[in-house]
């Protein structure tokens, strides 16, 4: 690991060989075979849906390709014999089985900096740290992969450290020291066989606040004094006077660019930011608010031509703090990612096109699944059987489906128990580009809770905007209480099965609670059902391209609070 000397003594900068070799071998695809042993493959500790599964042959293990891609959140482009990887553009090797293409996961290992650890019947891709610093006020690491991390801290010394499970580190671990910060000194090291940690040493007890999503590549953590700034002024030791910037953030420059069926907004600022996202996806509106913010020497307004943007501009409207607002009008729905830029002062923010909507509405296969069945009622209360209700229901959404053009396949059309497994089984074998599942709700105390939620797999972005625009169409067509689009992980560590083993963007949605009085009797009614069945099938319409349509512009009148909830989203609550 090389330590880079800062250029400020606000500044500190630890960097890892990103370059760096996988250690495992076969990228090359082996053309004999010692016999194939299936294997269970886990990327950066969350498990990959497989079907058919991967498996190991000689040194190499395979997988389905689509479901590598899906897993890893890349595109695999095939061509005679290997796959190229982007982003990057490293090739790995390809092999048919059996009419599915299979790609190397050793070499997709290699491709993405990643380690690939292999066990008995089992092969588990661990991300590597590539980058850490501390500038601006904040603590910033840079993975490989998506990963999870946990920020804790400590006394006698006071540090604040972060673990990163699934996590390793190439090169040793390395220290880096400060006379004049508010972190003393800066440590990324090994805390466990798989868990890499990185640890800030303070200067007397500070607050601190993570402000990245779990399931990030890019994590940030705030260091703050307790009521006060981030950093204060300090002059540098490397001959430097420059002060550490203060204030609100400064927006120095916005660059647009629309290429590959991809968007992408530079974002430059005069220290590392974490912008709040937010959208408006069923009328085509999405942002990126900062706060405190103020802009100079940026574009403000750009008219854009294509299938994709209608226009962007960069908003500033006069509070306290100052905010600024950075708005996309889409003419379709997009999935929106903020990623790490080129240095700690530059972000990304990407839209593009959601995964299965290629082919548009007319002939995509969606699984409609009605939970439970059967021997497996799912939840009773005021004389209904959960199983009944989702199944009205998911009739009633396949046969609006198959109206509207799409191609609706069920995982039961009668009172029959069905295993979890065979209904995800059903995605491969009828080349589904959709799951949805359906359900109702249920809680331990009768009439305390109401309303409509809808849940995504982890952080997973494709299931996460087919999830939130499910939901406002729902609670915007029959004015149930609106209850947020949820990840899975709020549940269960691991999620839910359905949504966990689904090789394409998956949702479950939970209508209402059968043992709320309110809810009961609306989810018990016939019309109901088919509004809500109408409601479902409107979200898959706009998910797969129908437009969208701006009620008007997006004007920061309201305080942000206020905002989020006049807009319906639920994003501080995930």
């Amino acid at each position: 690991m090389k330590i880079c000397k800062p250029a400020v003594a606000a500044a500190l900068l630890l960097l890892s060989g990103a370059g760096a070799h996988a250690a495992a071998p076969g990228q090359a695809a082996k053309t004999g075979h010692s016999g194939r042993q299936a294997c269970a493959i886990t990327v950066a500790g969350a498990p990959m849906a497989c079907n058919p599964p991967a498996f190991f042959e000689g040194s190499d293990a395979w997988a389905p390709a689509d479901d590598a891609a899906r897993a890893l959140s890349i595109t695999l482009k095939a061509d005679a014999n290997s796959f190229a990887v982007t982003p990057g553009s490293k090739k790995v090797a390809r092999k048919a089985v059996d009419g599915q293409d299979y790609v190397s996961m050793y070499g997709l290992a290699e491709a993405l900096n990643a380690s690939a650890v292999r066990g008995s019947n089992s092969l588990s891709l661990l991300a590597r740290i590539t980058d850490v610093r501390y500038a601006g006020g904040q603590i910033r690491v840079a993975t490989s992969l998506p990963v999870r991390y946990e920020v804790k801290r400590l006394s006698s010394p006071e540090r604040i450290y972060i673990d990163f499970p699934n996590t390793v580190l190439v090169g040793g671990s390395n220290e880096t020291r400060s006379k004049s910060s508010n972190v003393k000194a800066l440590r990324v090291g090994q805390a466990g066989a798989t868990t890499a940690r990185v640890t800030a040493e303070t200067v007397g007890r500070l607050d601190f606040s993570a402000i990245s999503p779990q399931r990030s590549e890019s994590i940030a953590v705030t260091i703050r004094s307790p009521g006060g700034l981030s950093e204060p002024k300090t002059a540098s030791t490397g001959g430097s006077s420059d002060p550490a910037p203060t204030g609100p953030l400064t927006i120095k420059d916005v660059r647009l660019d629309t290429a590959d069926g991809i968007v992408r907004v530079v974002i430059s600022t005069d220290r590392p930011a974490s912008p709040e996202l937010g959208q408006r996806l069923s009328e085509g509106q999405l942002w990126l608010d900062f706060s405190p913010a103020v802009v100079v020497s940026a574009d403000r307004q750009w008219n854009v031509a294509g299938q994709l943007l209608q226009s962007m501009r960069l908003d500033s409207f006069p509070s306290s703090p100052p905010r600024s607002r950075l708005v996309a009008e889409t003419r379709r729905l997009l999935v929106s990612r903020i990623k790490a830029g080129s240095s700690p002062n530059e972000l990304v923010w990407e839209m593009s096109v959601p995964d299965g909507s290629e082919q548009g509405l007319r002939g995509t296969t969606v699984i409609i699944d009605p939970g439970h069945g059967g021997k497996d009622t799912g939840a009773t209360g005021n004389a209904l059987r959960e199983k009944d209700i989702n199944l009205a229901i998911g009739l009633a959404t396949a046969e609006e489906a198959r109206n509207r053009g799409l191609n609706p396949v069920l995982t039961r059309d009668s009172d029959v128990f069905v295993s979890l497994g065979y209904r995800t089984d059903q995605i491969k074998p009828n080349n589904a580009s959709l799951f949805v599942s359906i359900h109702s709700n249920s809680n331990t105390r009768a009439n305390s809770t109401s309303g409509t939620e809808v849940y995504y797999h982890n952080q997973e972005p494709n299931s996460r905007a087919l999830a939130q625009i499910v939901h406002d169409k729902i609670t915007a067509a029959t004015d149930m209480p609106a209850r947020g689009a949820r990840s899975d992980t709020k549940l269960y560590r691991t999620g839910l099965f359905v949504l966990r083993n689904s090789s394409v963007p998956a949702i479950l949605v939970e209508v209402g609670y059968v043992n709320h009085a309110r809810d009961a009797s609306r989810l018990g009614d016939a019309d109901f059902q088919k509004q809500v069945a109408r409601a479902i099938v409107d979200g898959i319409s706009v998910y797969l391209g129908a437009p969208v349509q701006a009620k008007g512009p997006l004007r920061p009148g309201l305080g942000l609070g206020n905002y989020y909830a006049s807009a319906g989203q639920a994003y501080k609550d995930r």
